[in-house]
């Protein structure tokens, strides 16, 4: 999701959609908060940990629409940004087409560099190892990009996306875009021909498989300016469609009602129709019934307050994040994941986060108040990349003290020994191994985003 550095733009997390240069779309930055704390929950619960009965098939199933989100969110925010500009041939259609640019080469280097630091706090976490169980980084697979790295090439999508975006509004020109809507299917359809029927690829978000969502946010633009200004009747409209569209695919996917269970497949690498369609229903469902809200509850704007205040500074949270969850889930592993230390867990992860928004609002506010000149170097450098950068050091800072009551080598065994009590039901799917948190594979596959 994209922001200018002039605040007219912000990257969403796994994010880049944009807000309007003159005036914040308050709803747009709630959907990103709300898909941040979505994503960076999965994430945590994908490294072993398990929520109460049907609450956790709740969460994993039916709850997670975070990269959905990011996606469509970017093409919606972009085109609501840029996309008036880029439909003219004129100065503003050049300094559009640069920004862009811009911004596509700061999430391009970012996925890389995030890449970088995860593996350094990875070197970090096996410091503890005896010395012929700890690995050298593997760098250079992610600078030859090789290797997807911790994001599994989220930021890549979306740099190739804003990249591409120019040729996209200018191919619209000529055949309008419907037409555009219909290559991008049959880009995803061919795609979706071509690809192995069990497809284990490290890459998890190929541009051909997402780019779908991306043009739909693109294209939608009119049509969220329109159920804005119909006010309550179009927005409770839109709300009860999205609500008897989403529990007719869950009733037909779990077999409610006597309904025969669908066969289809719900694949997210690749992204396959099923799962598409899913992802569609759901962020549909999340957005029109927290607009609704957000325009009839004056209590609700005032209580949104934090997921809006995530959605501002999502690039920042979403580079964030990846660091944040690794002293998080080391700690609780070594107390012992029981029910209510996993709810602590969740409520200090959005703590954390929302630390991280605060400190990219001040860093931001600061920079814009002292003359370009004056700045000093770390107020030049990319937002994200220097709270990002404060977030990974003090994670390594956490990951040693948490490490130390005990070691690496000895976990395994105090966990067997009973120094560390993990209740039978507590520990998720797998009893018999301690999971690795940095395990980036893991993470991300698991973790719906």
């Amino acid at each position: 999701m994209v922001r200018a550095r002039s605040r007219s733009t912000q990257l969403a997390g796994a994010t880049a959609a944009s807000a309007p240069a003159t005036r914040r779309d308050g709803v747009i930055d709630l959907w990103r908060g709300l898909a941040l704390v979505d994503m960076a929950w999965l994430h945590l619960l994908g490294h072993g940990l398990a929520l109460p009965g049907a609450l956790d098939v709740v969460m994993r199933e039916h709850l997670r629409f975070a990269a959905g989100a990011f996606v469509f969110i970017a093409g919606l925010g972009v085109a609501t940004s840029f996309g008036a500009a880029l439909a003219g041939r004129g100065a503003a259609a050049v300094r559009a087409r640069r920004a862009l640019w811009r911004r596509a080469l700061l999430l391009l280097v970012l996925d890389r560099a995030v890449a970088v630091v995860r593996v350094g706090l990875q070197a970090v976490a096996s410091s503890a190892e005896p010395a012929g169980d700890a690995a050298a980084p593997a760098i250079l697979p992610i600078l030859l990009f090789r290797d997807p790295g911790v994001t599994g090439g989220l930021l890549l999508l979306y740099a190739m996306l804003l990249a591409a975006t120019p040729a996209l509004v200018a191919v619209a020109r000529r055949v309008g875009w419907t037409g555009v809507a219909l290559a991008s299917a049959a880009a995803y359809a061919l795609a979706v021909a071509n690809v192995a029927p069990a497809s284990d690829a490290a890459w998890s978000f190929p541009l051909a498989f997402w780019q779908p969502l991306f043009v739909a946010g693109f294209v939608a633009a009119p049509a969220w300016r329109w159920l804005r200004s119909g006010g309550t009747p179009r927005l409770a409209a839109w709300a009860a469609c999205a609500g008897l569209a989403y529990g007719a695919l869950v009733a037909a996917r779990t077999g409610a009602f006597g309904l025969a269970p669908l066969g289809w497949s719900f694949t997210k690498v690749p992204l396959l129709p099923a799962e598409l369609l899913r992802y569609a229903l759901a962020m549909q469902l999340v957005f029109a019934w927290t607009a609704l809200a957000f325009a009839r509850a004056g209590g609700v704007r005032r209580g949104a307050g934090l997921a809006r205040l995530l959605g501002r500074s999502s690039l920042a949270v979403y580079v964030a994040h990846l660091f944040v969850e690794v002293p998080l889930t080391e700690g609780i592993w070594r107390v012992g994941p029981t029910p209510l230390r996993i709810a602590v867990l969740l409520a200090l992860d959005v703590a954390a986060l929302a630390a991280v928004a605060v400190a990219a609002e001040w860093l931001d506010r600061r920079g814009r108040a002292i003359a370009p000149l004056a700045r000093p170097l770390w107020m030049r450098l990319p937002q994200a990349a220097v709270v990002g950068a404060l977030s990974a050091l003090l994670c390594a800072g956490a990951l040693v003290a948490v490490r130390a009551p005990y070691p690496a080598a000895d976990l395994q065994a105090a966990v067997e020994g009973g120094a560390v009590e993990l209740d039978a039901g507590e520990r998720g799917p797998d009893e018999d191994a301690l999971p690795d948190v940095l395990d980036e594979a893991a993470a991300d596959e698991s973790a719906g985003v």
